[in-house]
């Protein structure tokens, strides 16, 4: 094949590579943004059987998909209050649950891993003991 003749076929090979590169990059975006509204859904289940759990009320500001550690949900803004709700004893900047995806969607939550970024224990000591 002469050169001249060479230069429609990598023209198309060079669009088609393109075209195949901007689609997956569109479905790519797609798909995370399903995928994070669906972690928004999970917020409260997770909350409340993260609560179930430890027997105290846990509060988490929003939940995403992380890809930092693994598969992973990373929560913001932790908040665990006393048993009677009246004060706050635990707070943490970030959360990352590393579950198990299969019961997940299902709606079931298995944890394998908890870490926790920036944790602070609230601890209240009563005059009357000391």
């Amino acid at each position: 094949m002469s050169e001249q003749e060479n230069k429609p076929q990598t023209a198309k090979l060079g669009r088609f590579v393109k075209l195949t590169l901007a689609t997956s990059l569109i479905l790519g975006v797609v798909l995370l943004g399903i995928v994070s509204m669906e972690m928004a859904s999970l917020r409260e289940p997770i909350m409340g059987e993260l609560s179930q759990m430890t027997g105290l009320p846990i509060e988490i500001e929003s939940l995403n998909l992380s890809l930092s550690n693994g598969l992973s949900l990373r929560g913001r803004g932790l908040k665990v209050g006393s048993k009677d709700g009246s004060q706050q004893i635990f707070s943490a900047q970030d959360l990352f649950l590393n579950a198990k995806l299969e019961p997940l969607l299902m709606g079931q939550l298995e944890i394998r891993k908890i870490i926790l970024v920036k944790p602070i224990m609230d601890i209240v000591l009563e005059e009357d003991r000391f």
